[in-house]
C-alpha cells in the first residue's frame, strides 16, 4: 500500500479514511464494528457495481458487502464452488467431463462422463479432493481479456463447447477470467477470494450422476435441506429430449438455428410438444372426470398459467367437459385487513390475504350444484365487490382454480384430495450456456416479468427488479414447498424464447442508471443476454404461453 489515504463511505453513512491499496476484503475485518457482519461477506458492492474481495478500493467509492443471504451472494458463493467442483474433478479425472446441469432445491445436479458408471466411490473421491483444495487456501485470481484470446485459451483445453459459445461474441469484447490454482475458467458472476471460504457443502450421489448441495437460503452457514425431487427431475429429463430431439441443447446450437433460417421449425416444434403434453393432462382429468371436480393450477410468477389454464380448458372442452374458471385473486380481502410483511408492507403473498373461509364456501356451494354470485376485487379501491356474475356447476363440470397457492391443501380445504388435481407449471430452463455454466430458470421468470410489466403493467424494469426479491421470498414459502405434491408438471420453458425477449428487454436493461442498487443485476442480466443472437417474434402462434408476455403479433408491430 502507498502512503496516502483514501476516503470511502458505507452505505450506512459511515466515512473511513483508509490506506490507498486497500482490498474489500480488508475493508471488511477493519470495518466489521462499523457495519452489520453477522455472516461473511462473498462480495461488495462499489457505487452499486459488483467487486469482488480481492479487487482494490476506491477513493470517494460508496461501499456495501453482501452475504449469503441475498441472491448476489448466493450466486457467488455457488459459482465458486462449482468452479472448485470443476477443478477437483478434472484433477481427478483428466480425460473426463462434468456437465452441470440443473438445480434443485439446495443444489446443482451434475452429470459427469468418466468412460465407466460413475460409482459411490468414485464421488467420495471427488468430495475428498475438494476438501483437500478449500482447506489450501487456493485464490481466485482475475485477468481480464479479449474474447479472442479467451477463445484461444478454450481451443488449448479443448473445451469445444465454450469455443462454439464465444463464436457469437464481440471478439473484442473484454471477458473476465479465473484462474484457481492452474484451472482457468469463466463465471457469470464473480467469485470469492479463495477456496477457503468454500467448506460448507456435500454431494449426494444420484445415478447417473450427483448433487452439489449449497447453504441454506435463510441461513448461510448451514446446508440446505435436501429432498429428493423426482417429479422435478422427470421434467428437465424430458425437456432436454425435446433438446436432442430438435437438434438444440445449448446456446450456441441456438444461435446456430437462428442464423440458419431454421427458427420457424424449433417453434412449431417446441410448441406442438406443449400443446401435446396439455392434450395429455387434459386425458388425465377426463379419465377420473367422476372425482375430479376442482383443477388447481400453481407455479412461481411468470410461468405462464394464465394461458396455460386458457389453453387447458380448450382442450378439455375438446374432450367434452365443460370447465368454469375461478379466479383466486378476487378473493383477497379488502385491503384494511389484508397482512403486512416485516417492513409493514402489505403482503398479498401469504395464504392469509386471502378470504379462504368464503373461498371454501363458494367451492362447497358449487360442488353440491348451487347457484353462487362470484365476488370481483376491485384493486384500485382495494375491496371486494359483487360481479353480478352468477354461476351454477352442471354434473362433472370442473373448476380450474389458478394461483399461486393451489397445491397448499389449505387454500381448498373444503374439498376432499381425491376431488382435486393439482399442476404445477414453470419455466424449467435445462438450456445451457455451456458444459459448466447453465441458465437459471430464475433467469428465464425475470426476464419474461420484466418485458410483461414494461409492456401491460405499467412497470419499469427497475422497478420489477427491485420487488424481485420480494416476490422470490414469497415463492421459498409458499410455492416450492408444494411443488413436489402436483399430480403432474407442466414445463412451460420455450427453447428459443430467451432469444426472443432480448429484443424486449435489452434497451430498458442498459436504461438503469448506476445510482441505484439494481444496476449490478442489470448489467449481470444484459451479459447473459449477450450470449444470444436475437431472434424476431413473427413466427409465434397467438396461443403460445410466449404472447402473456410479449402479446400478440399486431401489437409487437404497433410498438
Amino acid at each position: 500500500m502507498s502512503g496516502t489515504n483514501i476516503t470511502i463511505t458505507l452505505t450506512n453513512g459511515w466515512k473511513l479514511s483508509l490506506p490507498d491499496g486497500i482490498t474489500f476484503g480488508e475493508l471488511e475485518r477493519v470495518g466489521k464494528d462499523k457495519m452489520d457482519c453477522k455472516y461473511p461477506a462473498m462480495a461488495a458492492r462499489e457505487n452499486n457495481e459488483l467487486r469482488s474481495l480481492n479487487e482494490k478500493v476506491h477513493d470517494g467509492s460508496m461501499v456495501s458487502f453482501i452475504d449469503g443471504r441475498c441472491e448476489e451472494g448466493r450466486r457467488v458463493y455457488r459459482y465458486s464452488m462449482i468452479m472448485m467442483l470443476l477443478k477437483a474433478f478434472y484433477k481427478l479425472f483428466p480425460s473426463g467431463s462434468l456437465t452441470v446441469d440443473h438445480s434443485v432445491t439446495g443444489g446443482v445436479w451434475c452429470t459427469p462422463d468418466i468412460g465407466e458408471p460413475f460409482k459411490i466411490s468414485h464421488m467420495n473421491a471427488l468430495k475428498e479432493e475438494m476438501t483437500r483444495i478449500s482447506n489450501q487456501k487456493i485464490p481466485f485470481e482475475s485477468s481480464y481479456m479479449a474474447v479472442e484470446d479467451v477463445i484461444k485459451i478454450f481451443k488449448e483445453q479443448n473445451r469445444t463447447d465454450a469455443v462454439r459459445l464465444l463464436q457469437y461474441c464481440d471478439k473484442k469484447q473484454i471477458m473476465e477470467l479465473y484462474d484457481c490454482g492452474g484451472y482457468v475458467d469463466y463465471l457469470m458472476t464473480k467469485s470469492v477470494p479463495h477456496t477457503g471460504y468454500l467448506n460448507l457443502f456435500d454431494l449426494v450421489y444420484y445415478p447417473p450422476g450427483f448433487i452439489l448441495r449449497y447453504p441454506r437460503t435463510t441461513n448461510p452457514l448451514v446446508l440446505s435441506e435436501f429432498t429428493m425431487e423426482r417429479q422435478i427431475f422427470k421434467t428437465y429429463s424430458d425437456f432436454k429430449k425435446l433438446g436432442r430431439f430438435i437438434q438444440v441443447s445449448d446456446v450456441a446450437s441456438l444461435n446456430e438455428s437462428i442464423l440458419a433460417g431454421d427458427t420457424a421449425d424449433i417453434v412449431r416444434v417446441s410448441e406442438a410438444i406443449q400443446e401435446k403434453k396439455l392434450a395429455a393432462i387434459a386425458d388425465l382429468i377426463y379419465q377420473d372426470r367422476e372425482n375430479l371436480r376442482v383443477i388447481l393450477v400453481a407455479g412461481p410468477s411468470s410461468s405462464g398459467k394464465t394461458t396455460f389454464a386458457d389453453r387447458l380448458g380448450i382442450q378439455l372442452r375438446i374432450n367434452g367437459m365443460k370447465p368454469i374458471a375461478v379466479s383466486v385473486d378476487d378473493y383477497f380481502l379488502d385491503r384494511d385487513l389484508t397482512p403486512r410483511d416485516e417492513n409493514g408492507e402489505y403482503n398479498f403473498e401469504v395464504l392469509e390475504a386471502l378470504d379462504l373461509k368464503l373461498f371454501n364456501e363458494h367451492l362447497d356451494m358449487l360442488l353440491d350444484g348451487k347457484e353462487v354470485e362470484l365476488p370481483k376485487f376491485d384493486f384500485t379501491i382495494g375491496k371486494r365487490v359483487l360481479s353480478g356474475k352468477k354461476i351454477r356447476l352442471l354434473p362433472n363440470q370442473p373448476i380450474i382454480v389458478e394461483g399461486i397457492h393451489g397445491l397448499n391443501d389449505r387454500l381448498t380445504e373444503s374439498v376432499a384430495r381425491v376431488n382435486k388435481f393439482k399442476i404445477y407449471i414453470s419455466p424449467l430452463t435445462s438450456l445451457k450456456l455451456d458444459n459448466h455454466n447453465r441458465i437459471h430458470t430464475t433467469d428465464t421468470r425475470i426476464l419474461r416479468r420484466m418485458v410483461r410489466d414494461n409492456l401491460y403493467r405499467g412497470r419499469d424494469v427497475l422497478e420489477t427488479l427491485k420487488k424481485w426479491d420480494s416476490v422470490r421470498r414469497g415463492e421459498r414459502a409458499y410455492i416450492f414447498p408444494f411443488q413436489e405434491e402436483a399430480d403432474v408438471m407442466f414445463n412451460s420453458f420455450l427453447i428459443y424464447e430467451i432469444s426472443v425477449l432480448k429484443n424486449f428487454v435489452v434497451e430498458p436493461l442498459k436504461g438503469i442508471s448506476s445510482d441505484v442498487p439494481e444496476y449490478s443485476e442489470a448489467q449481470r442480466l444484459l451479459r447473459l443476454l449477450e450470449f444470444f443472437l436475437p431472434m424476431s417474434s413473427d413466427e409465434i402462434p397467438p396461443n403460445s404461453i410466449m404472447r402473456e408476455f410479449i402479446g400478440s403479433s399486431r401489437e409487437i408491430h404497433k410498438r
